[in-house]
């Protein structure tokens, strides 16, 4: 029985262990399990403790052999799921499977359970979270044929399956004796399955019923090999790969190897390098696995120098290092590898490898270390003078001042850092004092100012120097103040330097209302003069840069003018409109009809208007008024006047008909009889008839055109006479109209 199983993309330890329960049994001397023994009703799981990780893509290969019963039962399921390497489900029809959820399981089902909706052909489909039932919701993708022909897996051989899993697209696909069976696409199985868990357990389980088969899986122990190898330099080590079907191999690069072209050369390298290795699988297809050779040196450390350390103080002491090591010890057993160290004496520190090992030694002494004290930090004010004196228990020979001062103790004024050193052969101690050197108190509140009306003042004093207490003479808490009227303030602030206090006075203001002008209107020639006492306001500002207390004004638009008064801002604006003489273009002469109103509309606004008979409306209606008429407009500017004549005639509706039509003699010219009109007419009837009073046509219809038949047959040339009855307008009423003529049809 040969099996092979392969795992790429997904680095599988080494080490790799399995768990089997129920009726698995390890067969001895392989790489087998047999899910179940040609026996009635047992149960059997084998899980593979390394899980697998959904977010990244496997392509795994292993092979079933289902029996040689082809009446047996009933299949093998491999199977992701969550419950652990101790699951085992029910037997019988559910191939072991139910009772696992949530699960994916990929069924390879080889009876026909027909309470299961199973096919004829032994199957394989893709179900989940216990339950194989087809088709339900647990069903995710339908039953297809094992084999392409249909055919009997049942049959003692081993058959090699394949599954392949890329979560870039969430595709996963199955292969059978290496064809495609399976294949599906946006299957997130972590999501949609298994609650968004993506490390999961793997395996198979099987079971029989009523009937049953030997079924069994084998597990190569070589699909768990390492990708990656650790060496020596210069020093051999064995690789391996994947099982070739042909025992052909190619080692790309050659470096280093005793042999590019067998299964498990010897390579030894004076540096990292990685393999790709292809040889044929199963199923004859190239397989590139990837083996990459990390090289390791002996390792080396060195302590730092002997040194001195001072009494009750400690030392950290780090090793360097280079090269990796597998191991390292101290004389002292610290379990650190960088150690504080405040004890005396000789001290190690050892790494080793498989490579090699180093160790290195120092000796620590301890010695009391000098002390130093420049006094506590503190304030002086400004011009006084501060004594710094110096105490220390060490070694004054080496005392020294960070500005290079040439005695012990000092006096200063200066505000600073004073820094000082003391060493001995313990090291070095220093100590540092701050002076701040504080001002005398400042405030001030600002300039006198002049409150306008409505408005306040912001007294915010400003401050510096050192102090600790300030003082409104009024006695105000806030510091900030905001003022609305005439007074005057004072502000004190004290401090450990001395007191200053500031004053401001606040006056009230009443300014002068200053007025412009009304909105007005003047002729388009006419001037407006405006004046502005310059005795009560200055600085003035026009809106239109216009400069000078008087102006003459001869344009539309809006003045506005800004100025002081009495320390104060005020200002006006007038708006004026350029009023012109009307405009007006005249009425035309006219003609009307009798008993018709002729309308006259003028649509010039802002005007006065005034009609001969002394109508002032805008719209005027003369009825049956001929003669000279006369119409006055007049405005602030100026006025106009325009005579029109009004002619009235007698209006009436006419209809023309023709005296002639020549039907069918062949020029296409006034064949047809086409009546003409001039009005809106209100109802229409014409009728013709022959010599004999014969009625041959008529209509109610002007539009309708006639072409000189009766009744469908050609009338024979000569006159014929016709009445036309229609109601239409005379003099704007309708009225009735009787017309009579003589047509005639000539050739």
């Amino acid at each position: 029985m040969m099996f092979g199983i392969i795992f790429m993309m997904q680095n599988l330890a080494i080490s790799q262990s399995f768990s089997i329960n129920g009726s698995t049994q390890k067969i001895l001397n392989t790489d087998c399990y047999k899910l179940t023994s040609a026996v009635n009703w047992q149960n059997g799981s084998v899980w593979f403790s390394d899980k697998l990780d959904l977010n990244k893509p496997f392509d795994l290969e292993f092979t079933l052999n289902f029996g040689n019963n082809d009446g047996g039962a009933d299949g093998i399921v491999f199977v992701i799921q969550t419950v652990g390497t101790g699951a085992l489900g029910q037997g019988g029809g559910s191939l072991g499977f139910e009772g696992f959820s949530p699960a994916l399981g990929i069924e390879f089902d080889d009876y026909q359970n027909t309470s299961m909706n199973d096919p004829a052909f032994d199957h394989i489909a893709l179900v989940k979270n216990g339950s194989i039932l087809h088709p339900t919701g647990s069903s995710i993708y339908k039953p297809v044929s094992a084999l392409t022909n249909n055919g009997n897996i049942e049959d003692g051989n081993d058959h090699l399956v394949r599954i392949k899993w890329n979560p870039n697209g969430f595709q996963l696909e199955v292969f059978f004796d290496c064809v495609s069976r399976l294949y599906i696409s946006d299957l997130d199985i972590s999501k949609s399955i298994l609650n968004n868990t993506s490390d999961v357990w793997w395996g198979f389980t099987a079971s029989t019923g009523g009937l049953n088969n030997n079924q069994t899986v084998c597990i190569e122990n070589s699909v768990f090999r390492k990708r990656t190898f650790q060496t020596c330099v210069n020093s051999g080590i064995t690789l391996t790969t994947g099982k070739s079907s042909n025992n052909t191999y190619t080692w790309v690069p050659s470096t280093f190897l005793s042999n590019a072209n067998i299964k498990t050369p010897l390579c030894t390298p004076n540096k990292d390098i990685t393999y790709i290795v292809t040889f044929k699988d199963k199923c004859n297809k190239d397989i590139k696995d990837t083996i990459a050779i990390k090289t390791l040196l002996a390792p080396s450390t060195a302590l730092p120098k002997d040194t001195i350390l001072c009494l009750s103080d400690s030392i950290l002491v780090k090793p360097s290092l280079k090269n990796s090591f597998s191991a390292w010890q101290w004389s002292n057993s610290s379990k650190s590898i960088n150690q504080y160290i405040k004890s005396q004496g000789w001290f190690w520190f050892e790494v080793l490898n498989n490579c090699g090992k180093s160790r290195d030694s120092m000796f620590i002494k301890q010695v009391n270390k000098p002390s130093l004290f420049l006094g506590n930090d503190t304030a002086i004010c400004i011009n006084d003078t501060l004594r710094i004196n110096v105490v220390t228990n060490g070694n004054l020979a080496t005392f020294k001042w960070s500005d290079n001062f040439p005695r012990l103790n000092r006096k200063t004024t200066l505000g600073g850092l004073y820094i000082a050193s003391i060493q001995n052969v313990c090291g070095i101690t220093s100590n540092s004092i701050l002076l701040n050197i504080l001002k005398k108190p400042f405030v001030n509140l600002g300039s006198d100012t002049v409150l306008c009306p409505g408005e306040t003042v912001d007294i915010r004093p400003i401050l510096g120097g050192t102090y600790n207490q300030t003082l409104w003479n009024d006695l105000s808490p806030l510091l900030n103040r905001t003022i609305d009227s005439s007074q005057k303030l004072w502000f004190t602030v004290q401090g450990k330097c001395g007191s200053l206090t500031d004053t401001i006075q606040i006056n009230y203001s009443n300014p002068k209302p200053l007025f412009l002008a009304n909105d007005t209107s003047i002729c388009n020639k006419d001037t407006l003069f405006v004046n502005i006492n310059s005795l009560d306001f200055n600085n003035l500002i026009w809106k239109d840069g216009y400069q000078g207390y008087s102006r003459s004004i001869t344009k539309a638009g809006n003045y506005k003018v800004d100025a002081l008064s009495d320390k104060c801002k005020v200002g006006d604006d007038f708006s004026v409109a350029i009023d012109y003489s009307p405009y007006f273009n005249g009425i035309n002469d006219t003609i009307g009809c009798i008993n018709m109103p002729l309308v006259y509309q003028i649509d010039t606004r802002n005007i006065k208007i005034l009609w001969d008979d002394g109508e002032t409306s805008f719209t005027k209606n003369y009825l049956n008024s001929p003669g000279k008429h006369w119409v006055e407009v007049s405005a602030k500017c100026g006025q106009k006047t325009d005579s029109f004549h009004v002619s009235v005639i007698e209006c009436v509706c006419n209809f023309w008909i023709p005296t002639a039509i020549t039907p069918g003699n062949g020029d296409m010219l006034n064949d047809l009889l086409e009546i003409k009109y001039d009005c809106k007419y209100q109802s229409f009837h014409l009728e013709i008839f022959n010599r004999w009073g014969e009625k041959l046509w008529e209509t109610n219809n002007p539009k309708e055109y006639w072409d000189g038949t009766s009744k469908g047959t050609p009338l024979s040339l000569g006159a014929y006479f016709w009445i036309a009855f229609y109601v239409g307008p005379k003099n704007g009423i309708m009225a009735n109209y009787i017309q009579k003529g003589t047509l005639t049809i000539v050739k």
